[in-house]
């Protein structure tokens, strides 16, 4: 938990260290997709956290997935990572 909270911060501060000219471009954690199993939810709360932190201090956000070197052979990874980033997006 303390770690969710760290993480929660750091783009929070990264947020509000920014004005609204700016874009965030987040690069989220590729690792998710390369786990024996895939939490679709761990995907979400990350993304919803980098949004959230954007829409509170006035800034546009960018969600790159990049550096993916596996997906465990299951490439359907990939499109459920890109529907939940476009449903999160859509949130907010």
């Amino acid at each position: 938990m303390q770690e969710e909270q760290c993480k929660f911060l750091t783009h929070r501060l990264n947020a509000k260290a920014k004005e609204s000219d700016y874009v965030i471009s987040r690069k989220p954690n590729p690792a998710y997709l390369a786990a024996a199993s895939f939490d679709p939810e761990l995907v979400r709360r990350e993304l919803q956290e980098t949004c959230r932190a954007a829409k509170e201090n006035g800034c546009t956000c960018e969600l790159i997935l990049k550096d993916v070197s596996t997906v465990q052979y299951h490439p359907e990874r990939l499109a459920q990572w890109h529907k939940i980033a476009v449903e999160v997006a859509g949130e907010w």
